[in-house]
């Protein structure tokens, strides 16, 4: 009898073992594409993140270039920054789209810009802390290289 219900486990198992096999694949597949999607993020939060600084670096190096002083230089540059984050933010709307249910696609993409131009200005304020605290003499420390994404799931 303890024979039979082994060969009765072993046969279940067999058949199950492809059906494993199959949903393991699947989920390494989505895995896969998780990462890649988060990496595209933290590349896109990056871009998003470098061209207002260098439009500030080109607007300051326009102005110090022409021989203007360094308050109008930084001023340059805050308006330069400003413009790019405002270019950026229109970026995101593009055309109105609808998807099959007829709701706006573009609520979706707002947010998304939205919460983006947040991690952005969150990660600006954690630099500029450091930078405050280490004109202070605190030592550099290295925490604040890595974006740091927040699970949408």
């Amino acid at each position: 009898q303890v024979r039979a219900y082994i060969a009765d486990l072993v046969d279940c198992l067999s058949h199950k073992s492809a059906l494993v096999e199959e949903l393991e694949e699947t989920l390494m597949e989505l895995r896969e594409e998780r990462a890649l999607a988060a990496h595209g993020t933290l590349q896109l939060l990056e871009d998003e993140l470098l061209r207002p600084a260098q439009a500030a670096v080109s607007a300051v190096l326009g102005v110090l270039g022409r021989g203007g002083a360094m308050p109008a230089a930084q001023q340059a540059a805050e308006s330069a920054a400003q413009q790019e984050e405002e270019r950026i933010e229109d970026e995101g709307e593009g055309p109105e789209e609808l998807d099959e249910f007829g709701r706006s696609v573009n609520i979706g993409r707002r947010r998304e810009a939205q919460e983006r131009g947040r991690q952005r200005a969150a990660a600006i304020a954690r630099e500029t802390a450091q930078l405050a605290a280490v004109a202070q003499g605190a030592p550099l420390s290295g925490a604040g290289d890595q974006w740091q994404l927040e699970d949408a799931s």
